[in-house]
């Protein structure tokens, strides 16, 4: 019996090996979007008045209500809920958490 079990690991495998899973982050392959390409531009509005606008953000982040969404330069029209919770943007190297209570949240292409 022993005999059987050291041939079978002796022969080669069949099947081939996975590929690593690479992650993008740590790799180096995914890059923050440079802010001059097209940078965002923030509108946060109540039904009073406009609270906070700015240009030149590189990224934002809503809590959707299906959960977290980012939205990035060049992104497709989108038009959806948010839930309350923290917003963050993302400037360069400068993070902003707000504190949202819900609401919706369009991205749109400005040309």
């Amino acid at each position: 019996m022993v005999g059987a079990i050291k041939e079978a690991r002796s022969r080669p495998r069949r099947w081939r090996k996975k590929p690593p899973q690479r992650n993008l982050v740590t790799t180096g392959a995914f890059r923050e979007p440079e802010a001059s390409i097209m940078p965002l531009k923030v509108d946060i509005v109540t039904a009073e008045r406009l609270v906070f606008s700015e240009e030149g953000w590189t990224r934002s982040s809503p809590p959707g209500i299906e959960g977290e969404l980012t939205v990035l330069p060049m992104h497709a029209p989108l038009l959806t809920m948010i839930k309350p919770g923290i917003m963050r943007l993302v400037k360069g190297g400068e993070d902003i958490d707000m504190a949202i209570t819900g609401g919706s949240s369009k991205s749109a292409t400005t040309a």
